[in-house]
């Protein structure tokens, strides 16, 4: 699946903004209108950088 800029953007926020809340930093809300193809149900794989070194990763398959 090909995703747009905003779509990219989008997500790289919600992301940012997951990783704060698990730390305490802020509370995430998601009740926001999200474009269509954010809303199918897929597959997921994060990974987590510093300095373009890898710090993490994790994926979510949907089956």
């Amino acid at each position: 699946m090909k995703l747009s800029d905003e779509e990219k953007r989008i997500l790289l926020q919600i992301a940012r903004k997951s990783i704060e809340e698990e730390f305490g930093k802020t509370t995430v809300n998601f009740n926001q209108d999200f474009p269509e193809t954010l809303n199918l149900k897929c597959g997921v794989f994060v990974t987590l950088s510093i300095d373009d070194e890898l710090r993490g990763c994790i994926s979510y398959i949907v089956v």
